[in-house]
């Protein structure tokens, strides 16, 4: 890929300990590695901002906004995330994660692929929203349902 942008990632973690050693692994797989993690936690009460400051010292490209805002529940918290990714001035892209996600090796690199298309296609100074298809696993990760969008009848 030419043009390297870089991506954020916004993930907003609530007592998710025990899922989020499999979703950053995930994201250090990545085949397209020019991200930022910017996490906000919800106020968990178990291990999950220890688990998010090792990883902080582990890799610059992951930080926990620590913040006193206190419990917003998910979609204000994603909403604070939106806007203290804004203040990053070298980012065009948002992705957003949930903390019990793993994410494939090539997400972030073919959804990439497909948002510049479509920014060629409509437009890159208008909006543009871009979904993916999910593989549907039960908590040890075996898989449930190989296509969300199949399994409900989404696709056209």
């Amino acid at each position: 890929m030419q043009n390297h942008p870089k991506i954020v990632i916004l993930m907003s973690t609530y007592n998710g300990a025990r899922f989020l050693k499999d979703q950053i692994e995930s994201l250090f797989l990545q085949t397209y590695t020019n991200w930022l993690l910017l996490v906000r936690d919800d106020g968990s009460t178990d291990n999950t901002v220890n688990i998010l400051d090792n990883y902080c010292k582990m890799d610059e490209r992951i930080v926990l906004n620590k913040n006193k805002t206190g419990n917003l529940g998910p979609k204000n918290s994603f909403s604070y995330l939106v806007g203290q990714a804004r203040k990053y001035t070298d980012i065009n892209y948002f992705m957003f994660c949930d903390q019990d996600d793993v994410w494939l090796p090539s997400k972030i690199e073919l959804t990439l692929k497909h948002m510049l298309t479509a920014e060629t296609q409509y437009s890159s100074t208008k909006p543009i929203l871009l979904h993916t298809d999910l593989i549907v696993t039960d908590e040890k990760l075996a898989i449930i349902y190989p296509s969300f969008l199949k399994l409900h009848n989404l696709t056209s």
